[in-house]
């Protein structure tokens, strides 16, 4: 087996040129270092940077997971200190208890509450507080969203998120919530009877899912990178694997296999807190590649923390994505670093090895073309190699060989030449008819053997100039088809780029209605932005509105009997405030559905305008292609008239060949009978002197073969010179 595939390469070299060996050596001495050693830098590399980035994002986690907690804490702080406020306890306990009318007073110090917290903490978005008595309405102050929190408050009384509350006994539950696709983390805790230890009801402190977001992922929010292209982000999942805080806000909500399509090693963190799974502990944290979103990322994970209360039962984890295609970046420059010098060092090998190549197969090569011309005979050639290695000795040893062989020959055409002569004179001393008649007789026999060659030659020439005959009229036929199938081509050339220009013209049309309607649209956007700006005016002057019905009803009850009018008055101005608040809402409702509707067709008409300068750019193209199609088919149609008439000029040119050859052919059959009758002549003359020429014959045989092969050599003239 071996010893096959030794023969094979062995086989293979032997065929292969000097240079070549050469060339191919130089390249595979100079790349493959390179290769091994970029192979390498680039597999080293690429193992150092995922160990050093997974440490690091690992130790940015453990940072990133205490702010997290921090910030928890805070949130966690202001619950506190309003469960342990005595004013705060015995207004919720007053809400709860007194009767309606008296109750409404209540409210209001509750929500003074909740105003001050929220001014001394702006990451605070609202309080919201359901009671334990079906028919108290939440108390619900917020930022925004007041009538869509107070009916999700309504609906979550009934759910087995307030059961959950109600039984944690006061402890802190954190869950999300979203309001008109606007996310939210609330913080839940139960208020109880401090007599009874029976539920109040429950406390929700609202934060914009945003403020969490904005701790864990800050670099999205400096302006380095977009929602659309992070090259590396993080999210916080719950113990049910259901994504909680993210950038990418379509995916909060949903299960974290909905981003990740391996989902395999965050189990053992999603199961639960265990013995030694302590906050901190390496237990919790881990890496592995995997795809988000489609693709292919380093994924690490931490968990924030199983403390009781901080994420449900089984805690909140934090996942950071860095994409491969950053990560390695560096190492694909290493790598294309390391086919650039490849290259280079390839061209530079293939200059190295072409010169040596050169300079050892340039001389090999004069000197086997000198040695080819030698082989034909030709004696004057040298080789000219001006070089002190040894290819110059090689040289120089060739062309004294010449030189030797020269004189030999040049000796022997003497010797050969003397003997010519004396065969000629013994010829010329037999007898002058049998001379003749041999050389008669050869010359006829001859001439007959030429003229009956020369008579088959006419007879195929005749043969075949029947065959080109029809040959030329198909390719006639042919040409005149091919004519015919490129004015044709023209014509529909020519309709073709009519339908074109028709098709740019309604393009060019249809681009200017598309800019009409972007231009309609913005002003319809700008009145919209007008309308939203009246409509908060309208809500800031129902909230002061409001504000001052409070005043005037707390100072009609210090008043009492004499503040009762006021009382009337300021419950007047409330209803009018609530009434210019919904009013205001709904607007800014409608303003915003018009204006997501605005945006969508901005969107869509920006689309089909660009859409539609691709679909010109492309009809002005083929509009281009259908003028050059015209001007090529012009350019074949006149050749192949000029092609037409060249058969034209062959056929006849036929025509007069066939009469030629017919001719000839005549002539020839004449003249081989004739020689025939004169051969017959001279048989009797040639017999008779057969033995003095047959001596004679020979030796000039002799002399004229020797001669011939002398005359195959040229011999340089000083060589023969020096020779005489």
């Amino acid at each position: 087996m071996f010893g096959d595939v030794k023969k094979k390469v062995m086989g293979f070299i032997g065929k292969t040129s000097i240079r070549d060996r050469l060339i191919y050596s130089f390249i595979f001495l100079s790349l493959v270092p390179v290769f091994i050693v970029g192979l390498m830098s680039y597999t080293s590399s690429r193992a150092a940077i995922t160990r050093k980035i997974t440490q690091s994002t690992l130790d940015e986690l453990n940072q990133t997971a205490a702010h997290v907690r921090l910030k928890l804490d805070e949130f966690e702080k202001v619950s506190v200190q309003l469960l342990i406020d005595p004013q705060f306890h015995q207004a919720i306990w007053n809400y709860n208890n007194l009767p309606s009318a008296i109750a409404q007073g209540e409210r209001h110090i509750v929500f003074r509450f909740f105003n001050n917290y929220l001014i001394s903490n702006p990451d605070i978005f609202g309080f919201v507080f359901i009671s334990a008595v079906a028919d108290r309405e939440p108390l619900v102050y917020a930022q925004d969203y007041g009538p869509e929190l107070k009916q999700i408050s309504m609906e979550l009384r009934t759910t087995e998120t307030y059961r959950q509350i109600i039984q944690a006994g006061g402890d802190v539950s954190w869950s999300l919530l979203k309001v008109e696709n606007t996310p939210f983390l609330y913080l839940g805790r139960s208020i109880q009877d401090e007599v009874t230890r029976s539920p109040l009801g429950i406390l929700l402190i609202l934060a914009a899912e945003e403020k969490i977001e904005r701790i864990i992922n800050p670099h999205y929010y400096t302006g380095r990178e977009s929602a659309a292209g992070l090259n590396k982000y993080s999210v916080i999942i719950d113990h049910e694997g259901k994504i909680v805080s993210s950038p990418q806000k379509d995916y909060i909500g949903e299960q974290i296999s909905a981003l990740l399509a391996k989902t395999g090693p965050l189990q053992p963190i999603l199961s639960g807190p265990g013995a030694a799974r302590a906050n901190g502990s390496e237990q919790n944290q881990g890496s592995y590649i995997g795809r988000v979103d489609g693709k292919k990322s380093l994924i690490t994970f931490k968990t924030i923390s199983y403390e009781s209360g901080l994420g449900g039962q089984n805690g909140w984890h934090l996942l950071c994505f860095t994409r491969t295609s950053y990560l390695y970046a560096e190492s694909r420059a290493v790598g294309l670093t390391t086919l650039f010098m490849a290259g280079f060092f390839a061209l530079f090998a293939v200059a190295i090895s072409l010169t040596v190549a050169f300079g050892i197969s340039n001389p090999l090569n004069e000197v086997m073309e000198a040695m080819a011309k030698a082989e034909n005979g030709d004696l004057s050639v040298r080789v000219r190699v001006n070089t002190g290695d040894e290819l110059g000795v090689l040289g120089m040893s060739f062309n004294r060989m010449i030189v030797n062989i020269g004189k030999l020959i040049t000796e022997t055409q003497v010797a050969v030449k003397s003997i010519l002569e004396h065969s000629f004179v013994l010829e010329e001393s037999s007898q002058e008819s049998a001379r003749a008649a041999e050389s008669i007789a050869r010359i006829m026999a001859e001439v007959s053997t030429g003229t009956a060659e020369q008579t088959k030659e006419a007879e195929n020439s005749s043969g075949r100039m029947r065959q080109l005959a029809v040959q030329i009229e198909k390719v006639h036929e042919k040409a005149d088809e091919v004519g015919e199938i490129s004015s044709s081509t023209r014509e529909l050339s020519y309709n073709s780029q009519e339908t074109v220009s028709a098709l740019m013209t309604n393009a060019k049309e249809t681009e200017e209605i598309t800019t009409v309607m972007l231009e309609v649209i913005n002003d319809l956007r700008a009145s919209i932005d007008e309308i939203s700006r009246i409509t908060e005016v309208i809500g800031n002057l129902a909230e002061q509105s409001n504000l001052l019905a409070l005043n005037a009803s707390i100072e009609a009850a210090r008043a009492g009997e004499m503040g009762k009018g006021f009382a009337v008055v300021a419950e007047e101005m409330n209803k009018l405030a609530s009434q210019s608040r919904d009013g205001a809402n709904t607007i800014n409702t409608i303003v915003k559905s018009i204006l997501e509707k605005i945006v969508l067709s901005t969107t869509t008409i920006e689309r089909g305008y660009t859409i539609m300068a691709k679909q010109m750019a492309s009809v002005a193209g083929a509009q281009e292609s259908f003028t050059r199609i015209i001007t090529a088919m012009d350019e074949t149609t006149g050749r192949m008239m000029e092609m037409a008439a060249i058969i034209d000029e062959v056929d006849r040119a036929k025509e007069e060949t066939t009469q030629s050859i017919e001719v000839i052919s005549t002539i020839l059959e004449q003249t081989a009978a004739a020689a025939e009758e004169v051969s017959a002549a001279t048989e009797e003359q040639t017999a008779i002197a057969d033995q003095v020429k047959s001596l004679a014959a020979a030796l000039r045989g002799m002399a004229e073969n020797l001669v011939q092969m002398i005359e195959r050599f040229q011999v340089d003239p000083e060589t023969e010179a020096n020779v005489s």
